[in-house]
C-alpha cells in the first residue's frame, strides 16, 4: 500500500466519523488533505464513490428519525445541480476547483460564526435551491454538505433528524452523481484503485461515530469542527494559489 492509499484510508475514516456526528458531508475534511497526494479531480471522483457508503450506513443508524416529506424539495434540485457540476468538473482547471473549495469552506465557516439569520419554516423554494447547490458542489468539488446543512439549521432540525434526513439526501445525490460520472467515462483504474481503500475506511468511521453522537459535548465538537473546516479551507486555497501563481 503506497502513501496515497494510506492517506485516503486514514482521512476517510476520520472524515466519515465526523460526518456521522454532525451530518456535514465528510468530504469537507477528506478532500483538502487527500488533494496533496493525488490530483484534485481524482480526489473528487474518489470522494463521489466513497461517500455513498458512509451515507447509507448513517441512514440505517438513524432511519426512524428521517423527515421524509422534507426530502421532496431537496430532491427537486439534484438533477440540474449535478448536471451543472459535471460540466464544471470536466472543463474547469483543477486549481480553480481547489480555490472554490477553499472559499466555500471559509464562507460556510464565517456563516456559522457570525451569521445572524433567524430560524424559519421549511420552504419548497429554499429546499430546492439547497438541493441544487448541494448537487452542483458535490459533483464539481465533492463538498455537498454546507448548502443542505445550512438549510437544516435554518429550519431548526435537531441532531438525529438532521443526520437521518441529510443521510438519505446525500446517498440519493451520490447515486445520481456516480451514474453521470460513470456515463461520462471519468472512473479510471487510478480512481478505482484509491476508492477501494476509502470505502472500508468510511464504513468503519461511520460506525465509530454512533457511540459518540450522544456522548460528545456540543461545545467540544463545534470547536473541533471549526478547526477542521478552517484547516481544510486553507489547505485548498494554498494549493490552488500555488498552482495558479506557478
Amino acid at each position: 500500500m503506497d502513501t496515497a492509499q494510506i492517506v485516503v484510508a486514514v482521512m476517510w475514516f476520520f472524515a466519515a466519523m465526523v460526518g456521522g456526528i454532525c451530518g456535514l458531508g465528510p468530504a469537507m475534511m477528506a478532500v483538502p488533505v487527500i488533494s496533496f497526494f493525488v490530483p484534485i479531480k481524482t480526489d473528487i471522483l474518489i470522494t463521489c464513490i466513497v461517500a455513498p457508503f458512509a451515507s447509507i450506513l448513517l441512514v440505517l443508524m438513524h432511519l426512524r428519525f428521517c423527515r421524509w416529506r422534507s426530502l421532496i424539495p431537496l430532491f427537486l434540485g439534484i438533477v440540474p445541480g449535478v448536471a451543472a457540476g459535471l460540466y464544471v468538473l470536466c472543463f474547469v482547471p483543477a486549481w480553480t476547483l481547489e480555490i472554490i473549495v477553499g472559499v466555500m469552506l471559509l464562507f460556510f465557516m464565517a456563516w456559522q460564526q457570525f451569521g445572524s439569520l433567524k430560524s424559519g419554516r421549511e420552504s419548497w423554494g429554499l429546499g430546492a435551491f439547497a438541493g441544487g447547490a448541494a448537487g452542483f458542489f458535490g459533483t464539481s468539488i465533492s463538498v455537498d454538505g454546507p448548502p443542505v446543512a445550512a438549510y437544516a439549521l435554518y429550519v431548526g432540525w435537531r441532531q438525529r433528524p438532521l443526520l437521518a434526513t441529510l443521510g438519505v439526501f446525500y446517498f440519493c445525490r451520490s447515486l445520481v452523481t456516480c451514474g453521470m460520472q460513470w456515463y461520462a467515462g471519468l472512473y479510471t483504474p487510478e480512481v478505482l484503485h484509491y476508492a477501494i481503500c476509502g470505502v472500508p475506511a468510511s464504513i468503519l468511521g461511520t460506525l465509530a461515530s454512533y457511540p459518540l453522537v450522544r456522548r460528545m459535548k456540543p461545545e467540544a465538537f463545534q470547536l473541533l469542527l471549526k478547526i477542521i473546516i478552517v484547516f481544510g479551507a486553507l489547505s485548498c486555497l494554498i494549493r490552488g494559489l500555488m498552482t495558479l501563481l506557478g
